[in-house]
């Protein structure tokens, strides 16, 4: 995770043994979402990959054997993190809404509260340019400072009015119609986990409330505008959410897809060709010879004119 603060570090959050529990719970709550949704892009290019091979392996017909998932193993388990995927990230929602931190606020509602730009601390400004003087630098500077808390400000208030509007200050009242209108907005995430994800083999099990990777995206975007925006009215600071895996998202879409559509890594190799060490590819990479096998022209397979 990465976090990109809009004052100095005098503003940032205090040490976890000094943290109280809502801080804590904000965290928490926010890395569960963090670990869940960066597998989200990769089952999305997983799923591009899939349908790019199989539509060029098609197009080559560079084997009589007929295309398709030979790989049922590793396509099951792409199926089961997609189900996963669902059914952790409404376990963030129950985790925020029942005795979490959405009930933690309503129990302590001045907590959120509206912001002075008296609070933000000055930052020096890097100023460049033509400056007649010591007393035109500091009339500059001040002038580039009480700016930027002008802008932290509005970046916090206007969070503030998005989670509780026309409410000031916020009361429980406000805290349980922010409950209710977030339980709304993701009403299909919670229809998709228990009438398909988490009972796909029980009697309520219902197709129609499957979701597809794009209609999530809608549901993990009100997830980080109501992240966001707390931890913002909350620490006075931005939050950005850092997804990456460790490995490459495009990378393992590729191989993952190989493994799927050829069966195994021996059976992709033997169709893109052994990597050998040449000038133009100094380092024997299997990815050579495979950017270099789609990009050839295709071959008519035996009996073709």
């Amino acid at each position: 995770m990465l976090v990109t603060t809009m004052t100095d570090s005098s503003n940032s959050p205090p040490p976890p043994e000094q943290r109280d529990e809502i801080l804590v719970t904000l965290n928490e709550a926010i890395n569960a979402y963090v670990v869940t949704k960066r597998r989200h892009p990769l089952l999305l290019a997983i799923s591009k990959e899939l349908d790019k091979v199989m539509n060029q392996l098609s197009q080559k017909k560079t084997s009589r054997r007929r295309v398709r998932i030979w790989n049922d193993a590793v396509f099951q388990l792409a199926r089961d993190s997609f189900d996963m995927f669902v059914i952790d990230l409404f376990s963030t929602r129950e985790r925020l809404v029942k005795r979490g931190l959405l009930h933690l606020l309503e129990q302590d509602c001045s907590r959120l509260r509206r912001c002075d730009p008296s609070e933000i601390p000055m930052v020096p400004a890097m100023l460049h340019g033509g400056i007649d003087g010591p007393e035109d630098y500091a009339r500059i500077q001040a002038e580039v400072q009480q700016h930027h808390r002008e802008l932290v400000t509005r970046s916090i208030n206007g969070a503030l009015d998005r989670l509780i509007p026309g409410e000031s200050p916020v009361t429980p009242k406000g805290v349980q119609a922010l409950v209710k209108r977030f339980m709304k907005q993701t009403e299909p995430l919670e229809r998709d986990r228990n009438r398909v994800r988490a009972h796909r083999y029980e009697r309520h099990f219902d197709a129609r409330h499957f979701q597809s990777l794009g209609d999530l995206q809608g549901q993990l975007d009100i997830f980080e505008r109501l992240l966001g925006d707390l931890y913002l009215v909350l620490t006075r600071n931005a939050f950005i959410f850092h997804l990456n895996f460790h490995a490459s998202t495009e990378g393992t879409a590729e191989d993952l897809a190989d493994i799927m559509v050829h069966g195994s890594i021996n059976s992709a190799v033997n169709a893109y060709g052994v990597a050998r060490k040449t000038n133009k590819n100094p380092v024997p990479w299997y990815y050579f010879h495979r950017r270099r096998f789609f990009e050839s022209p295709s071959e008519p397979t035996e009996g073709e004119s």
